[in-house]
């Protein structure tokens, strides 16, 4: 294949996007940081850090051919699983806001479970391609697969880290359904998840008091349904043109503004006006994604970047919807906009995935046919696959 330059339209609103999340991270951020560290942009240089890193990261990535990485799947499942379990070594191993899921190399916390995204979407698209229409059969070809999530999520899940364990496992059915599995097995699948996410739950009281205070966190305001409530109350106080940058959350109101709870101070400080556009943009990022991967030159292409773009979507849904009360909290934050480094490395990556498969330019006409957009194939024949 011969290789052109990256899409010029992901590439720039990718940038946007970091940018727009600084100024947002230090306006969220800047009244706690002071407080607390004597330095109004001790968070903002933090988050600068890392988004330089990302951006190195993803200047890596997009320069090597999504082939590559099928050399390395193997190593790279068995490097992630390992590293899972460091968050159990004395020393390093730390427990934040009731998640042991976290290490602390140099003064930096890492979340070790964010690697399970790339992981598994390159291990996903590897064998979905080597076992072709074997996929339909539920033994032989989805079992593999579904055995070898679950040896990544289940820790993920035993650390506390629902929301990632989620966004790794719909990220997978995504790629699942698309790569050519039957619509019944991913269904039984489907509410299987659904089951298991349930009796989690039903465990934990203190997940079970996320769900109560989604359906109604007015039940108990100062405790499970403050967070939600601060974040209602700042969408609110925003109303159509927004309050500029200073606003009534930045003041200790709102806990961790400047992370999962950011897009509520985007929609307190730019309004209903702002939020919206926001909203836009980030969709039209999302689709920009998603027309790169459909009009790659192969399957193993696709696959990547049907599933690195399904887990940042994914990820900004089940944010955004906590934040503004549609779905329950799950403590997972919005890509390249919110503070945290482990998530904004894991998004670069994603987005290096994709602008690689920008690059390459299918030489041979027959090799258009030959692709056949599998993607769009499954799902103009959804029908032919209910049974």
């Amino acid at each position: 294949m011969q290789r052109k330059a990256p899409d010029f339209l992901f590439l720039f609103l990718t940038l946007i996007f970091t940018a727009f999340g600084l100024v947002m991270v230090f306006s969220a951020s800047h009244v706690i940081a002071y407080k607390e560290y004597g330095d109004a942009a001790y968070f903002l240089k933090r988050q600068a850090m890392w988004a330089g890193l990302g951006i190195i990261v993803m200047i890596v990535v997009m320069n090597i051919r999504p082939r590559f990485f099928k050399r390395i799947t193997p190593f790279l499942l068995l490097t992630v699983f390992l590293l899972l379990f460091t968050v159990y070594i004395p020393g390093i191993g730390v427990e934040l806001n009731g998640s042991r899921s976290w290490i602390r190399v140099s003064g930096f916390s890492l979340q070790p479970g964010e690697a399970i995204k790339p992981a598994l979407i390159l291990y996903i698209a590897y064998l979905l391609e080597k076992k072709g229409e074997g996929v339909r059969n539920f033994k032989n070809g989805l079992m593999p697969p579904l055995i070898v999530t679950a040896s990544l999520v289940l820790p993920v899940v035993l650390q506390n880290d629902l929301g990632t364990a989620m966004i790794a496992l719909m990220t997978v059915m995504v790629m699942l359904f698309v790569g050519g599995a039957r619509f019944l097995h991913m269904l039984v699948l489907g509410v299987g998840a659904a089951v298991f996410a349930g009796i989690f739950i039903l465990l934990f009281s203190y997940r079970l008091k996320r769900i109560t205070a989604f359906l109604d966190p007015w039940q108990d305001p100062l405790v499970s349904g403050y967070q939600l409530i601060q974040s209602l109350y700042a969408i609110a106080h925003g109303g159509l043109y927004g309050s500029g940058l200073k606003s009534i959350q930045q003041f200790f109101y709102l806990p961790f503004p400047y992370n999962d709870f950011i897009f509520a101070i985007i929609a307190e400080q730019l309004g209903f006006i702002g939020a919206g556009t926001f909203i836009v943009l980030y969709a039209l990022w999302i689709l920009q994604g998603i027309l790169i991967s459909v009009k790659s030159g192969d399957f193993y292409s696709q696959l990547i970047g049907i599933g690195s773009i399904s887990a940042i979507a994914i990820q900004a849904i089940i944010n955004i919807g906590g934040v503004t009360g549609m779905l329950p909290i799950t403590g997972v934050t919005l890509p390249l906009i919110s503070y945290g480094g482990s998530s904004m490395i894991v998004t670069f990556f994603l987005s290096g995935l994709i602008l690689g498969i920008s690059r390459s330019r299918r030489e041979r006409q027959k090799d258009r046919k030959k692709s056949a957009m599998p993607v769009l194939k499954h799902a103009t024949h959804l029908t032919s696959r209910m049974n």
